[in-house]
């Protein structure tokens, strides 16, 4: 398997009703990625969960269900979704990283089209939203289902520089 270019910056505050599900539609990406997820103090049972399909993914490891390489569970005091990805960000390895909510869920192609198009118009950052990617005027390079996508993905150099 490749080496991912992506990770995945999931913060979860008591979020114990939604994160599984989340978790489960980011490591179905089509590609490989790093996914962090951040325990941020949650006073409900969102720990027990993160901690228990940590393991799980351990014990399967890069097994057909899963092309995500790495799994990384963080618990740290409540500080902010802001402080939690801000935290995460001073830890990746990849060049790109992007942001998912502990209530969503994506598109196994999300971050494949993503990282298509940015690579392909030489972006520093790529952004779409929840019902789909904002007309912003440049070619699609070829990449079917563009509008499919939902997030934000971008280099941690520019958004350093962005915040």
């Amino acid at each position: 398997m490749d080496s991912p270019k992506v990770s995945v910056i999931i913060p979860a505050y008591n979020a114990e009703k939604t994160v599984e599900r989340t978790i489960r539609s980011v490591l179905a990406s089509s590609i490989p990625l790093d996914v962090w997820i951040v325990d941020d103090g949650s006073t409900d049972g969102t720990g027990d969960v993160l901690d228990r399909i940590g393991e799980e993914v351990k014990v399967r490891g890069e097994g057909e269900q899963w092309n995500s390489k790495n799994l990384f569970v963080i618990h740290q005091p409540n500080c902010g979704a802001y402080q939690a990805r801000l935290n995460v960000l001073k830890q990746i390895r990849t060049p790109w990283f992007g942001f998912v909510d502990a209530d969503d869920t994506i598109e196994p192609t999300m971050f494949e089209k993503m990282l298509a198009f940015a690579e392909c118009e030489r972006l520093d950052v790529v952004r779409c939203s929840y019902d789909g990617a904002a007309d912003l005027g440049l070619t699609d390079c070829g990449i079917d289902g563009l509008s499919d996508c939902r997030g934000v993905a971008g280099t941690r150099q520019a958004v350093f520089e962005i915040y």
